[in-house]
């Protein structure tokens, strides 16, 4: 695993963790985990992966960073997430879900698009979210019903 301490105990998991390893099926971090960010692809290619369990926070999700990961089946998306990068999951099978305590307040995609092999299932928006950029979801091929917050303030 490539981790790096940033700055006043800031930590990031970066590209490659365990090189591409096939056969690491359960990934979480002991409580109290100071690690804040997931750098792009740094799950990339676990195939075997079956479990990943992100510490609360986590505010920052790298681009594709769990793409390929075939076994991987849901996926949830740590409470600390402020602004929401769809482009973390470009190339990933699994249905994605917010925690239950989430403070989300912003959904966007910096590359404007989803590969064909997206797989969102139903996407429950929370109440926390306030903006959906224009493009989060296009290209989206497997997306079942989407639900907005009442509080919705704009979708841009």
């Amino acid at each position: 695993m490539t981790m790096r301490k940033e700055k006043a105990e800031r930590y990031t998991i970066y590209v490659g963790l365990a090189d591409r390893n096939e056969y690491e099926q359960k990934v979480s971090f002991e409580k109290g985990s100071q690690l804040t960010s997931i750098g792009c692809y740094a799950f990339s290619k676990c195939n075997a992966l079956t479990s990943l369990k992100l510490p609360s926070g986590v505010t920052t999700l790298g681009e594709s960073f769990i793409s390929e990961c075939d076994s991987l089946t849901t996926f949830e998306i740590p409470a600390g997430i402020k602004n929401l990068d769809m482009a973390a999951f470009i190339n990933s099978t699994a249905i994605v879900k917010f925690a239950a305590n989430s403070t989300c307040i912003k959904i966007y995609n910096s590359l404007g698009y989803f590969d064909d092999s997206a797989n969102l299932g139903d996407f429950v928006i929370p109440a926390s979210v306030k903006v959906i950029d224009n493009s989060s979801f296009y290209g989206a091929q497997v997306l079942g019903e989407v639900h907005f917050p009442v509080a919705l303030d704009s979708q841009q």
